[in-house]
């Protein structure tokens, strides 16, 4: 007779509820401050719960702005290039700012440098919005929007690094009129040669 293992649907769910612990406590004390005894006080489960999943805050804090990296991948309201690339640079901006993942994005950087699954997850962020772009993009062209022959790859990086390196680097703040001058000028660049352009701006020739 083969034994059941009826404690397989309460490990998940106790996985689930440290990761959303995890991720109040995160957004509430930031990475330094982050522990697992407040994820534990939080979450319900022991702390041998929380261990045999997670070694150690490093892996815990891993797991959890991977799990929160899936969801912030943002969809356009594909009205216009104008909106869509609005909507993704103040998207891109509420996430640095605003949640866990921007508070912990440094610390997954610093630690892709040594753990290839780390380094993974957050390619593979950076890839689904890079996605999202080059799609924006595409559909531009398509209607005449923006110029033929645009590189949507590079296009892709030409959006979203000015931002990372104004959280990253300079800390310059990433403010509204950043992501005002920062649309106009990505525009500017993606419809030289289109005669009415999409923000009312002049086409550039």
């Amino acid at each position: 007779m083969t034994e059941s293992k009826p404690g397989r649907p309460m490990s998940t769910a106790a996985t689930d509820a440290i990761l959303a612990a995890s991720a109040e406590v995160l957004a509430e004390e930031g990475v330094e401050r982050f522990t697992i005894r407040a994820v534990v006080a939080r979450s319900g489960a022991s702390s041998a719960t929380v261990y045999r999943r997670w070694p150690n805050k490093a892996s815990l804090i891993v797991a959890t702005a991977e799990l929160l990296m899936s969801q912030e991948i943002p969809e356009p309201p594909h009205a216009s290039l104008y909106a869509d690339v609005t909507h993704l640079v103040r998207s891109l901006v509420r996430v640095l700012n605003d949640t866990v993942v921007g508070g912990a994005l440094p610390y997954m950087l610093h630690a892709a440098q040594t753990s290839p699954d780390v380094a993974g997850a957050v390619s593979n962020w950076l890839a689904g919005r890079r996605a999202v772009v080059e799609r924006v993009l595409a559909t531009a062209v398509a209607r005449g929007e923006a110029r033929p022959g645009l590189p949507f790859g590079f296009g892709a990086e030409l959006l979203s690094a000015p931002v990372y390196y104004r959280f990253l680097v300079s800390r310059a703040p990433l403010d509204e009129g950043f992501v005002d001058t920062h649309v106009r000028e990505f525009l500017t660049w993606a419809t030289v040669g289109i005669r009415h352009a999409p923000w009312g701006g002049s086409p550039q020739r």
